[in-house]
């Protein structure tokens, strides 16, 4: 009897340490759409005797060198979780310290007319604060929310809501995803890229430079009169009490002073990046589970993060190739499944590369754009992971890392030399690539590249191609060679 590879299933949970889930590990389904190397490679010796019959005898297995390697599309939530374990951080987020960046279901206690009711952490909110809302049962209490104001550190007051009683659904959440300024408080100052403010404190948004941010909303109050003003923009500095720089935005920002009541909306998201700092390095390592249905189940263990390449065809969707260096290895039975809870795979959007660029842009820090058109882009995240191995141990007792890079290919269609005369001159440039859809979205940021190829491809009636490889290192004032910024809601204008 066979095996029909559309029958099987993976799934993956974080690990707790290395080797190490807990019993009430949560297994979360992936969404492969193909395998490359997965599962252990044993490695046997075999006796080799000097005798008459020249025959070899058995031997014996002394090793095993463990991978997994799969693609999947790009959606917004196949990619939450592993995220930090490809980057070595944490998720920073925007309200409090929890692991999934939201008010979980277990602070939250009840919904009245008026308020999300809390346990505890409300302080951690603040009206003029924009929430979204998500996994109530009742369809008024999900979606984006603006807070009117805060009682006691319980209730988080927003309008419009219907009572839900407890207990809420686990799923339910709320978290905080951007700003609403008060009344003409926001300006612009175009020379210097600046928002300025005469209340809102920039210092208190959780914000870092290189972080990128969207400006804007969907109501007519809720962005400014100048579109140049709007957008996705980068956090040039650290944020001052009334002053916001900004080193790259959407379009030309210029001189503006609200006065017609506008409310301007700033949404924001959650950032990681690779940290500069040793103590914010942290390693991240999780556990996949292969279902071979009747057969049972073959398991991976202290898979490590190894390599990420996100690929950017013409007219296709975005797919990603992970790829991890595990410990060991397990084959079970089906009635000896590891425990846990395995919730259902839940239908999200995947990302294309037609509609779903809200910016894909390869620059100079003086935001001049090298080509106009990008043909095919290739994204290549590498940890440099090798398994360490011990006398009288099976398999890897560890993970050793390399060096964190960046590497791309890219191929532009040629307009014009002064794009070949910056390679030759080994100019600094950035890739931004913002991916948007359905009111979510994220930033991938490499902000200082450096460039080789350059050689003009030229083919009999074909457009000028100009084939490209790019290196990201540290940026000198950021402090990191990658940050992405994970929105959790954007505005529909932002797609």
């Amino acid at each position: 009897m066979s095996i029909p590879s559309n029958e099987t299933g993976l799934r993956y949970a974080v690990e707790t340490s290395l080797k190490v889930v807990s019993g009430s590990a949560v297994w979360y389904p992936a969404e492969p759409n193909s395998y490359g190397d997965f599962g252990g490679d044993i490695k046997t010796v075999s006796r080799n005797l000097l005798k008459a019959d020249r025959q070899k005898e058995k031997g014996a297995k002394v090793d095993e060198d463990a991978t997994a390697n799969f693609q999947q599309d790009v959606t917004q939530d196949n990619l939450r979780r592993f995220w930090p374990g490809f980057l070595f951080a944490a998720f920073s987020e925007k309200r409090g310290d929890t692991s999934d960046q939201a008010t979980p279901a277990g602070e939250l206690e009840s919904v009245s007319s008026t308020a999300y009711v809390l346990g505890e952490g409300a302080d951690d909110y603040a009206a003029g604060d924009l929430v979204f809302a998500e996994g109530f049962a009742t369809a008024a209490n999900n979606g984006l929310k603006l807070v009117t104001g805060i009682t006691s550190t319980t209730d988080v007051e927003v309008a419009g809501l219907a009572v839900e009683a407890s207990p809420l659904p686990a799923a339910a959440r709320i978290r905080k995803v951007g700003i609403q300024a008060g009344a003409d408080d926001l300006g612009v100052t175009g020379a210097t890229k600046t928002i300025t403010s005469t209340v809102l404190d920039f210092t208190e948004l959780g914000l870092i430079a290189g972080e990128w941010i969207y400006v804007g909303g969907d109501g007519a109050s809720q962005d400014f009169a100048n579109a140049g003003n709007n957008g996705f923009m980068r956090v040039g500095a650290a944020p001052a009490e009334n002053a916001l720089v900004i080193d790259k935005s959407a379009g030309t920002m210029v001189n503006e002073t609200l006065s017609g009541g506008e409310t301007v909306r700033i949404f924001f998201g959650d950032r990681i990046r690779n940290e500069p700092d040793e103590d914010d390095i942290v390693r991240t390592s999780y556990q996949f589970e292969r279902s071979l249905q009747d057969a049972g189940y073959e398991y991976l263990l202290g898979s490590v993060p190894n390599s990420l390449a996100f690929n950017f065809p013409i007219a296709d969707k975005v797919t990603v190739d992970m790829g991890f260096v595990a410990m060991d290895t397990e084959q079970v039975e089906t009635g000896s499944r590891k425990t846990g809870t395995f919730p259902t795979l839940e239908a999200t959007e995947i990302f294309n590369t037609t509609d779903d660029f809200a910016r894909l842009q390869l620059d100079d820090a003086d935001e001049a754009a090298l080509f106009t058109y990008v043909t095919d882009l290739k994204l290549t995240v590498s940890n440099g992971v090798t398994p360490v191995k011990a006398l009288a141990n099976l398999g890897a007792i560890d993970a050793n890392t390399g060096d964190f890079s960046v590497t791309g290919e890219v191929a532009a269609i040629f307009s014009d030399i002064a794009a070949i005369q910056a390679i030759q001159n080994n100019s600094s440039f950035g890739i931004q690539v913002a991916l948007v859809k359905s009111n979510r979205g994220f930033v991938m940021d490499l902000p200082h590249i450096t460039l080789g190829g350059g050689k003009p491809n030229i083919v009999k009636d074909q457009p000028i191609i100009i084939p490209l490889t790019s290196e990201a290192v540290k940026h000198t004032d950021l402090g990191h060679t990658m940050l992405v910024t994970d929105f959790r809601y954007l505005p529909t204008v932002a797609g």
